[in-house]
């Protein structure tokens, strides 16, 4: 479902669309120049930052800028036991 929201590209907010699936993050923006120079910059949502990775120009338009984010998936650590002393 697609929600209204404002996200932070570097140190600028815009106010963008925001599609947050269960592994991946759609954002659509509205076109700005220099959209290019946003590859691995730091995108802002809802207090969580990701890397941006992949930016298109949606249909070459120059209407909106489409970013997909992949979601890091935390690796569970497992926790050490301590091990018992043979005696």
């Amino acid at each position: 479902m697609w929600i209204e929201k404002k996200v932070n590209v570097g140190k600028i907010t815009y106010q963008a669309n925001v599609n947050i699936g269960e592994d991946t993050i759609e954002v659509e923006l509205p076109y700005f120049d220099k959209w290019l120079s946003c590859l691995n910059e730091e995108i802002t949502i809802d207090k969580d930052s990701y890397t941006i990775s992949n930016l298109t120009n949606v249909g070459d338009r120059d209407e909106v800028i489409k970013i997909l984010i992949r979601k890091e998936k935390k690796q569970n650590e497992h926790k050490h036991v301590k091990s018992r002393k043979d005696t």
